[in-house]
């Protein structure tokens, strides 16, 4: 039996770098435990464009196999064509993809049909099955190659009206996966598309797969002349919006132009993680709707819409979900939604200054740390026993959030590499500085002591 390393067994998936915790041997032993959970069933996979993903996805199939399940394999994808193909076929989805991580990373995601990724809970069990000796199931099962993109876009089109106005769109793929599709779904919406980094490569020559301020720096130079930019990692399931002056927008202050539209078509509440801040509560109250609050983790946020019937999802880290459209994370789905819901405000009148004015910007910072995974659960602990210590108001249903006069702080530990995150907001740059100053030598003197103990 091939050892897997358990810092790999991630909360709601799959992370190691390739050829140090995560190789062929160990792929395979996982998709012969994923064949277990799931009883030998019919199968998708998919894989994004990272180097080891082909070699991943081949030692995927055959643990797959071996546990008798038959095999459809979508090829290198978007994770929301991976999905689509899971979603027509009524079949479970394995996805090798480590998302924004970078090239030296990889993983892999497991999805329900109907686009929710695997929970904690769900993946503690198939985590349970893969220290079993499994023996190969009485009917070893089958692998097809299959093609869905076509049909993709036909029922993405079905489900989104034609842009009102021929926008001109800056579409950064970063080479990633969403240059297979987005470039060719936006011009039949009827936008004029300019593509930066098209070329799919694994190697990731130009930029990091995460969108950040400072990966998108060409990105952010180039989309002047145009009504929109956005810039997706490479499973395309999170973008990031691009001003036309360059500045990145905050997700939460132009989830209300998606909003606005949807309000006239998709009734329902609205989601967002503990990690999204007072905005998207202000503009949920614009319409009188309610927002459910969840722990983070695209899994808790897909989920609650489903339960909830929602119209809108988010997360902070720019995974959202329009149900009416698909009811997966897909970015690709998405950016084409806002897009369509700009062209029609711009038809009308009205710009995107003027839409994003109505909910000015609340200063806020996204702060990563990187802290071992032997420590970081540690660490949490002892800063929330310094917090109470101090007799902060806390709330702790996702990591510590300390609710100030000054603003909020959350503080947790990733479920997807060796880092915490610390998310800040404050009604203004004053208040921010001060929690900043207030919280980051807390943290960083509690990591270097526990590391130094470790």
């Amino acid at each position: 039996m091939h050892e897997i390393s358990r810092h790999i067994l991630r909360e709601n998936s799959i992370r190691g770098v390739y050829g140090q915790d995560l190789d062929e041997a160990v792929m395979e032993r996982i998709g012969r435990g994923f064949a277990e959970h799931i009883k030998g069933l019919p199968v998708v996979v998919g894989a994004d464009h990272r180097l080891s993903s082909p070699a991943l996805k081949t030692a995927l199939t055959k643990g797959l196999m071996a546990g008798g399940c038959d095999v459809s394999d979508v090829g290198m994808a978007p994770k929301g064509l991976a999905v689509f193909a899971g979603h027509v076929s009524d079949e479970p989805v394995a996805y090798v993809s480590a998302s924004h991580l970078t090239r030296e990373w990889n993983g892999l995601k497991f999805l329900h049909p109907f686009g929710r990724t695997y929970n904690k809970t769900e993946c503690a069990e198939i985590y349970g099955i893969l220290g079993k000796d499994l023996q190969p199931y009485n009917r070893p099962g089958s692998a097809v190659s299959i093609e869905r993109k076509a049909e993709y876009i036909t029922y993405l089109l079905g489900r989104l009206p034609a842009a009102a106005r021929p926008l001109k769109i800056l579409l950064d793929h970063g080479n990633g996966t969403s240059a297979l599709l987005a470039p060719e779904l936006f011009e039949r919406l009827g936008f004029e598309v300019t593509s930066l980094y098209p070329e799919v490569d694994g190697n990731m020559p130009n930029r990091n797969s995460e969108p950040t301020a400072e990966t998108l720096a060409e990105a952010r130079n180039m989309v002047a002349g145009h009504d929109l930019g956005m810039a997706f990692d490479g499973d395309a399931d999170r973008v990031v919006f691009i001003h036309p002056d360059g500045s990145l927008i905050d997700p939460e202050r132009f989830a209300y132009v998606m909003i606005r539209r949807l309000m006239k078509t998709a009734p329902g509440p609205i989601v967002a993680n503990v990690a999204c801040g007072q905005t998207i509560d202000s503009v949920a109250a614009k319409y009188g709707k309610k927002v459910y609050r969840v722990p983070v983790g695209t899994p808790n946020m897909v989920q609650k819409v489903f339960d909830t019937k929602a119209c809108f999802g988010m997360e902070v880290s720019s995974h959202m979900v329009i149900p009416s459209v698909v009811p997966w994370d897909d970015a690709i789905a998405v950016g084409a939604y806002a897009a369509i819901a700009l062209a029609e405000a711009v038809s009308t009148g009205e710009s995107l200054a003027s839409l994003l004015a109505q909910f000015p910007s609340r200063p806020r910072k996204r702060i990563p740390l990187e802290v071992p995974d032997g420590i970081k659960m540690k660490v949490m602990a002892a800063i929330e026993k310094t917090c109470r210590a101090q007799g902060l108001k806390m709330e702790t249903m996702e990591g510590i959030k300390v609710l100030l006069p000054e603003g909020w702080v959350l503080m947790r530990a990733s479920n997807t590499e060796p880092a915490m995150r610390v998310f800040m907001e404050a009604a203004d740059e004053k208040n921010l500085e001060t929690l900043e100053n207030k919280f980051l030598p807390m943290i960083g003197q509690l990591i270097a002591s526990l590391t130094a103990k470790a």
